[in-house]
């Protein structure tokens, strides 16, 4: 059997090590982490933790603390607060979900052991931590609420009363028949899984400074993050100042895997004690400051049942995953997505079509849970895999044997999972034959078999899964979560299928410079151009002029790279001449990416028939958001920077589908497209 398939083809990155441009830089020790950045008249923070893990503030009281050398400032609660506005970590399409207001420090109780309660600021890190161990908090004990089971108990205390119990979310997922698949299976099998807390253990810790220059209200913050721009939106919205005057860097990251891209009490509060000194603020957490800060992943609680036919065919699944999330949702990706997709992603490779599952979100007084790395797929898979072994040992039938009967047929995609997931071009059967040749699975049964006498017991284990991919800006955006496509790297070959000279990168994430050259050595190799719609501005450039000679087209508003990138030139030039030679003073006002949108309707369109590019755009359905920065909801709101250079004037823009109807009929963005033929749009 040939499992070979067009990915294996000469050239291609799949199964292939791929240089990275900037290994040998760190490798000779030559990285700049936030660590390693020291600002003229850089102070200091330190925090002073809660012991309980419930518990009222009765009082304060630092005044030793603020008397101790090198003490700059002792920072309470009340005192940020009064510079930042509260956050809530909900998404709207997640209907029925609740969390309470956040700030960057607690007011009137602490909800977590560990929560960071009184920050003080000195002019050495050791002398803020000699400062703090004086500060005196009175505290009043509350009953903590830890345990899933007792979170949801009626006559449970609940961490924060005003929304009534501590459920967080309730999901439910139904097709119907459920019962009566398991009344009439063959076969059942069903087991009880407990999955512990995970945390990331980065190699480079947590680190912020923020630089707030008063004189010129302009916030510079250096951040150890995956989502400079998400944090750019965030310290701009909730500490009220221009987004055009926020400035958020990240340099090189000491690991993340997604631990770093959400927003984190101590952070907020670094910002709010820079405006408050007028001074750069730098914060970088220790190894015990991570354990109790750092988001944690994967607490759950699942309770599946599988049912099968005489021949082994799965015919349904009945799930109940309870999942525990901390006092809070996290901010702004939410605490419900991991459990959203351990529920949806049951029995993905399967070809049942009966499925039921139940998903509940609960508060207790722990440290926030929330998604990073393989977001509920381990659990999903975990507890699929169990099951179908389960019914394999039932059945007395090969783990193997048992699978390639229920997978997903490799040529019935695209399709639909009982759960509402759309598969394309999936190929399970094709993978499966390719690992047992792989593995040599017959020599290796053998050799279990003849080890068993010998009393060693070797296991062999299979597992199949599907993964979610790219969940960027449409993921999160169409729950009002404001996520930057600009955080995200997509790389798009696809668009050859309307345009084989064309590829794209519709945006570039942390790591653009090894998008780029990943994008410019694909495109030489197949005699295509690639379209670089924007760099990101605030990370370090490192690719040298051999990687821009690979790159033709694309638009790039900020102006201090029109030296490195000539389209870039090209653009701005062609937007000074539609707007009397204007720029932008604003540099958030308009829409930056949001392209991946655009060329998914022209490819659906099958061109650029303005009708027709329009009906696509509308049947993409994403919500959109109100305002004139309405592209920080969902970066598909606005379709391109050289789109929307007019729109943002329109009070009647509500959708990507105005925009575009803005690009066919405005004059001066005709000329701003007739700038940039090059991209491909319709002039």
């Amino acid at each position: 059997m040939n499992v070979l398939t067009s990915l294996d083809r000469p050239n291609s990155y799949i199964g292939r090590s791929v240089p990275r441009p900037n290994a040998k830089r760190l490798l000779a020790g030559r990285g700049r982490y936030v660590t390693d950045i020291v600002l003229p008249r850089m102070l200091h923070v330190a925090y002073v933790r809660s012991p309980y893990a419930h518990a009222r503030i009765v009082s304060i009281d630092a005044q030793v603390a603020r008397e101790m050398p090198g003490v700059k400032l002792v920072a309470t609660g009340k005192d940020v607060a009064r510079l930042c506005t509260p956050w809530v970590g909900t998404m709207e399409h997640f209907k029925g979900m609740k969390s309470p207001p956040q700030l960057p420090l607690p007011v009137d109780k602490v909800v977590w052991s560990g929560q960071a309660v009184v920050a003080v600021v000195a002019d050495t890190r050791a002398l803020a931590e000699d400062a703090a161990e004086t500060v005196a908090i009175e505290f009043d004990e509350l009953p903590a609420v830890v345990d899933i089971d007792a979170a949801r108990v009626a006559g449970s205390p609940v961490i924060s009363p005003e929304l009534g119990s501590n459920l967080c979310f309730h999901g439910k997922i139904d097709t119907g028949g459920v019962d009566d698949v398991f009344a009439n299976a063959a076969h059942i099998v069903e087991e009880e899984f407990h999955f512990g807390r995970h945390t990331a253990v980065t190699m480079e810790p947590r680190a912020i400074i923020a630089d707030y220059d008063a004189s010129e209200q302009q916030l510079t913050v250096h951040h150890a993050t995956q989502t400079p721009y998400q944090f750019q939106d965030i310290y701009s919205r909730h500490y009220g100042i221009p987004e055009s005057r926020v400035r958020v860097i990240a340099p090189d990251i000491g690991g993340s895997f997604g631990m770093k891209l959400h927003m984190y009490h101590e952070d907020m509060a670094v910002v709010g004690l820079s405006i408050m000194l007028g001074r750069p603020v730098k914060y970088v957490a220790d190894r015990i400051e991570s354990f109790v800060s750092d988001i944690h992943a994967r607490d759950h609680r699942v309770r599946a049942r599988m049912a099968v036919d005489a021949e082994g065919e799965i015919l349904a699944m009945d799930v109940e995953d309870v999942t525990a999330i901390g006092a809070f949702s996290a901010y702004p990706r939410t605490s419900v997505v991991e459990g959203n997709q351990v529920y949806r992603l049951m029995g993905a490779p399967y070809t049942f079509r009966n499925y039921r599952a139940d998903l509940q979100v609960v508060f207790q007084n722990k440290v926030q849970m929330s998604q990073y790395r393989a977001v509920g797929h381990p659990i999903a898979c975990a507890v699929t895999e169990r099951l179908v072994d389960m019914i394999a040992g039932k059945m007395a039938c090969d783990v193997f044997e048992i699978r390639s009967g229920n997978l997903i047929p490799d040529d019935a995609y695209p399709c639909t999972s009982p759960t509402g997931y759309q598969f394309e071009a999936l190929s399970h059967h094709a993978c499966l034959a390719r690992l047992r040749q792989m593995m040599d699975y017959d020599r290796l049964r053998a050799e279990q078999a003849e080890l068993r006498t010998k009393g060693i017991h070797r296991g062999i284990g299979i597992a199949t899964f599907v993964e979610i991919t790219n969940p960027g800006p449409a993921f999160y955006g169409v729950g009002g979560a404001r996520i930057g496509a600009a955080d995200y790297s997509t790389f798009m070959p696809r668009l050859r299928s309307m345009r084989p000279d064309f590829l794209c990168i519709s945006n570039f994430g942390r790591d653009q410079a090894n998008s780029i050259k990943q994008a410019v050595d694909f495109g030489l190799k197949q005699q295509a151009k690639i379209v670089v719609p924007v760099i990101l501005h605030n990370q370090r450039l490192a690719v040298g002029p051999e990687v821009f000679e690979g790159v033709v087209g694309g638009a790039n508003y900020y102006w201090g790279l029109e030296s490195q990138l000539p389209s870039a030139k090209a653009f701005n030039d062609a937007y000074r001449a539609a707007n009397g030679g204007a720029i932008p003073t604003d540099y958030g006002a308009y829409g930056y990416t949001g392209l991946s949108s655009l060329l998914m309707a022209m490819q659906v369109a099958g061109g650029t028939d303005t009708d027709k590019v329009i009906a696509a755009l509308e049947a993409l359905k994403y919500d959109v958001a109100k305002g004139p920065q309405s592209y920080r909801k969902c970066d598909h709101q606005s379709v391109q920077s050289v789109l929307v250079l007019e729109s943002q004037k329109k009070a009647d823009m509500k959708s990507d589908a105005d925009l575009f109807k803005v690009v066919a009929n405005e004059p001066a963005s005709e000329k701003v497209l007739r700038g940039c033929t090059e991209l491909g749009f319709p002039a």
